[in-house]
């Protein structure tokens, strides 16, 4: 057991591993960001949908409220969204 924890202290002390996940890190936002980019040309097509987009980013970033909750929230809004539209283009 000792020397499973003197292994990875070793390991994570380790300059090339400390290197290594500070790289990794960064992979990793940028594949975030070009996920971002390719949802945005897909998702974002109307006012509502940057309307919600904006209330649920200022939500995340403000606010500790689980991703869960943004997520349900979103899809009753874009519900609302859309059946408001409906009904306005049938007048």
């Amino acid at each position: 057991m000792f020397l499973n924890k003197d292994f990875l202290s070793n390991f994570t002390d380790n300059i090339y591993v400390q290197g290594a996940f500070w790289g990794i890190e960064i992979a990793v936002v940028i594949l975030i960001i070009s996920a971002v980019r390719e949802m945005w040309d897909k998702a974002i097509k109307d006012y509502g949908a940057l309307i919600v987009f904006i209330l649920v980013l200022v939500l995340m970033l403000v606010t500790k409220v689980s991703p869960a909750f943004v997520i349900t929230g979103s899809i009753f809004l874009g519900i609302i969204w859309k059946l408001i539209e409906r009904k306005s283009s049938k007048c």
